[in-house]
């Protein structure tokens, strides 16, 4: 199966468009910010063995992702989709409820 970026771009926007507008939700507060997370060597292998866990923090993948902004780090762009998905999920789980 191929996914197609530019699906994915446009089905993203909608649900954010969504929670905006429809919804009315411009801003959410992060209560929780630390989260579980499996290293990219593990995260697919779907064996016996239990993945090593590891956190990751909201804030800072926040933080991370605001830089992109002010443009003050210079970093790949494309690496902050990391940084983007457990805030994605986070606000899923927050507003899908």
């Amino acid at each position: 199966m191929d996914c197609s970026v530019a699906d994915l771009k446009a089905i993203v926007a909608k649900i954010l468009d969504h929670v905006i507008e429809d919804i009315g939700v411009t801003e959410l507060k992060l209560e929780n910010n630390f989260y579980w997370s499996i290293s990219e060597e593990e995260l697919y292998k779907l064996n016996d063995e239990k993945p090593t866990l590891s956190v990751g923090s909201l804030a800072d993948d926040w933080e991370f992702l605001r830089s992109l902004l002010n443009e003050e780090r210079e970093q790949s762009p494309s690496l902050m989709l990391i940084h983007a998905a457990p805030l994605l999920r986070y606000i899923g789980q927050r507003l899908g409820q």
